[in-house]
């Protein structure tokens, strides 16, 4: 299974500085699944911690209201991944995540994806930018969402 080309992890970003050797390696290490359209990868509140990659496709990151309202929170791509959160801090998911299209997701445990960045210092600097971006995405929503409220 691991020997056909698209179950490959070459596309990833995260990964882009690796050796491909090294990517050859973490391709055996991961779960992989193929998800049709409006499959869920991943539901809200899981106690799993795995991180999660999508080799082709895209997924989106939600999670709905009381009243049954869909929250969109991102359109996660080919190239992208997701789950670092709470491989992290162990914490339970924040959202769940449905397939938008066909996709192929390779799946990693919290423990191989922990060592990883402590091995290899560019990946943990890379993730550094990442959880950045979103503390300032979310910064700048709650300014935009208070502007609006009090508007």
């Amino acid at each position: 299974m691991h020997d056909e080309p698209n179950f490959r992890l070459d596309g990833i970003g995260l990964f882009s500085a690796l050796p491909s050797d090294a990517l050859r390696e973490l391709e055996t290490a991961c779960r992989w699944r193929e998800c049709d359209i409006d499959d869920v990868v991943l539901e809200r509140d899981s106690d799993e911690n795995d991180v999660f990659f999508i080799v082709s496709g895209a997924v989106e990151a939600v999670s709905f209201t009381v009243d049954g309202d869909k929250i969109s929170f991102a359109r996660i791509e080919a190239g992208d991944f997701f789950g670092e959160l709470s491989a992290i801090d162990g914490e339970t998911r924040s959202a769940s995540v449905v397939a938008i299209e066909a996709s192929l997701v390779a799946r990693m445990s919290a423990n191989r994806f922990n060592q990883l960045i402590l091995v290899h210092p560019e990946l943990a600097t890379h993730l550094l930018r990442r959880l950045t971006r979103i503390i300032r995405t979310a910064n700048s929503r709650v300014v935009e969402l208070s502007t609006e409220a009090g508007g």
